[in-house]
């Protein structure tokens, strides 16, 4: 039979049949039928670390496995020195507050996305929505922006000659 533990596409429909029966065995003469929806649980595929340079949104292109689904977000932790975000902060659908890392390392989000399928009550809308099976986590690094001092050592050469430049970065490797 269809696939209904959240792998299919989108939703099954089926028909129940519902057959009475007395505690001495007697049935009923005609089941009662009725139609309902087997709606998937949408899952998240979202990068494992998405790194994004500094003063910018995440941008994080969450892929949804159910069309229409929408997702919530909260930041679980905040490793380094970043402004733009706190932690516990929540929101829904797209991540875009712009980090700023006001550091010279590398600075880390770490958001829980948790998945909701389309709104399948046309009746009372918003209240039946198939939350999905697992939350995942996605991890946004935040590089900071390069820096470089270079120092000409040496103002005249000769043809032929190697220049003397040394190069100093706070946010090596970055540069």
């Amino acid at each position: 039979g269809p696939d209904v533990d959240g792998t299919t596409t989108f939703f099954t429909p089926y028909q129940i049949s519902v057959t009475e029966e007395s505690a001495s065995g007697c049935n009923s003469v005609t089941p009662d039928t009725h139609d309902i929806d087997v709606h998937d649980k949408p899952s998240i595929t979202p990068p494992g670390t998405l790194t994004i340079c500094n003063g910018t949104a995440p941008n994080e292109n969450i892929v949804m496995s159910v069309p229409g689904s929408t997702f919530t977000w909260e930041v679980l932790s905040i490793q380094s020195s970043l402004s733009g975000v706190n932690q516990g902060d929540i929101g829904n659908g797209d991540i875009t507050h712009v980090l700023t890392n006001n550091s010279n390392t590398d600075g880390t989000v770490l958001y829980r996305i948790t998945a909701f399928g389309p709104d399948v009550d046309l009746v009372t809308p918003g209240i039946q929505s198939c939350q999905g099976q697992v939350t995942q986590t996605l991890t946004v690094k935040v590089e900071p922006t390069p820096q470089a001092d270079v120092t000409n050592n040496a103002l005249r050469i000769c043809n032929g000659s190697a220049p003397d430049i040394s190069v100093v970065s706070p946010t090596v490797p970055t540069v």
